[in-house]
């Protein structure tokens, strides 16, 4: 049965005028450098029956500038999946369709600039706090996924310490973006909420693994390929006062036979608390980071649709040589006019 999908523009629902729906995305790079914690822009293009997106009439609804910055929700099967403020509508030459530019309703808040700071703090929590600083109401955030982010480093007694003073240029995403690259934690948004989720090791054995992805449910195989770029197998964690722990994934040097190096200075906005947690962040960095990524970009349909980043997966395909390989889900975009979702998987262990 086809997802029921609903546009409303201004209060006004334009769903049955919708010609092309566009696309949700989740993204994260493998190491959270670039990773993009929420879909930015949505574009929907409607039809303009009655002249509804031509300046001025009494049908219109972009009479002056008066629908800038209006709301526009796109939801699927009764869920808000974009919230967003229209930036832009864009008339075609034939003015027979307009286009719907907006931009997501957490963007803004989220690269406004904001003051947070603490001595010694669990990440998840710490992370909570950048967002309630940064004035984002707390129906845009999923509160509980952030405490199950920080579990892990909770359970180790793990502590960071940061500081974003006022008047500094750090919006809440770059702080955010500081705290989980040092406490392996991505973020992203899922159903217009800010989510967390923490890296876990893979334990082998399959733990974890959700059902076989395979020539069954996958409909499209892309090329596989490796990234050549984002790992990292020493690390550098630094603690108060100006001390720092260094590891070395052995394994992972010796394969390649270079050492590439990351730090995190306890001189930056984010460090560990103590030497302890300086240690923890360490390893888990380096069982996310010191092994070669080897991606793989798939799509298949509505069976996907529930997927969400770092779900994990046993992959099965012969022809690329391989048979129940784990595999996390790392970029996802779902097309909302076909229901197709594309992902991309990275390999969770040794290639």
């Amino acid at each position: 049965m086809p997802a029921l999908r609903e546009l409303r523009f201004k209060g006004v629902d334009l769903s049955a005028l919708v010609t092309a729906w566009g696309a949700i995305e989740q993204i994260k790079d493998v190491l959270l450098v670039t990773a993009q914690a929420m879909t930015s822009e949505m574009s929907v293009e409607v039809a303009n029956r009655g002249s509804m997106f031509a300046s001025g009439g009494v049908s219109s609804l972009v009479s002056g500038m008066d629908w800038y910055n209006a709301p526009l929700q796109v939801s699927v099967d009764g869920e808000v999946v974009f919230d967003g403020l229209v930036k832009n509508v864009r008339l075609s030459a034939t003015g027979q369709t307009a286009t719907i530019v907006s931009e997501n309703i957490l963007k803004r808040p989220a690269e406004a600039t904001m003051s947070y700071a603490t001595p010694g703090a669990n990440p998840g929590d710490a992370m909570l706090g950048v967002l309630a600083a940064a004035g984002i109401a707390a129906e845009y955030v999923d509160a509980a996924s952030f405490s199950r982010a920080g579990v892990p480093a909770r359970q180790a007694g793990a502590k960071i310490v940061a500081a974003y003073a006022a008047g500094s240029s750090t919006g809440a995403l770059s702080a955010l973006q500081g705290i989980g690259d040092l406490a392996s934690i991505s973020v992203f948004v899922l159903n217009n909420r800010i989510t967390a989720r923490g890296f876990l090791p893979y334990e082998g054995s399959e733990a974890g693994l959700r059902y076989e992805l395979n020539d069954g449910n996958v409909r499209e195989w892309g090329d596989r390929e490796f990234d050549t770029s984002a790992f990292n197998n020493r690390v550098s964690v630094g603690y108060p006062v100006g001390l720092f722990v260094v590891q070395d994934d052995l394994a992972a040097r010796r394969s390649t036979g270079v050492v590439r190096n990351l730090d995190f200075p306890a001189t930056g906005a984010v460090y560990a608390a103590d030497r302890a947690s300086a240690a923890f962040f360490a390893g888990v960095y380096l069982q996310r980071a010191a092994p070669r990524k080897m991606l793989l970009p798939i799509a298949g349909g509505r069976e996907f649709a529930n997927i969400v980043i770092g779900d994990r997966f046993p992959v099965t395909n012969a022809r690329l040589g391989l048979s129940r390989f784990p595999m996390e889900a790392i970029e996802i975009r779902r097309s909302l006019d076909t229901e197709e979702v594309e992902l991309r998987l990275a390999s969770l262990g040794p290639t």
